[in-house]
């Protein structure tokens, strides 16, 4: 029977480092949309305020996806 839990702890660290990846993805994601709002300030296309808001929710997204991040990593 020991000769399977190595099997079952495997799967369970893939799925872990699967979903550490998704959440790096979508962390990608938010700096891009972020670097996207700066240039829309930058160019004029949003006002400041605009940019504000949104790099607050974008930050804010950014920050959750951190901290579930973090929350894998300390399971591993």
């Amino acid at each position: 029977m020991l000769a399977w839990e190595p099997c079952s702890i495997n799967v369970e660290l893939s799925l872990q480092v699967a979903e550490l990846q998704k959440q790096d993805a979508s962390v990608r994601e938010q700096i891009t949309l972020s670097i996207s709002l700066a240039e829309k300030l930058v160019n004029g296309r949003i006002s400041k305020q605009q940019y504000i808001e949104g790099d607050a929710a974008i930050r804010a997204k950014r920050d959750e996806l951190c901290q579930k991040m973090d929350v894998i990593l300390t399971s591993l």
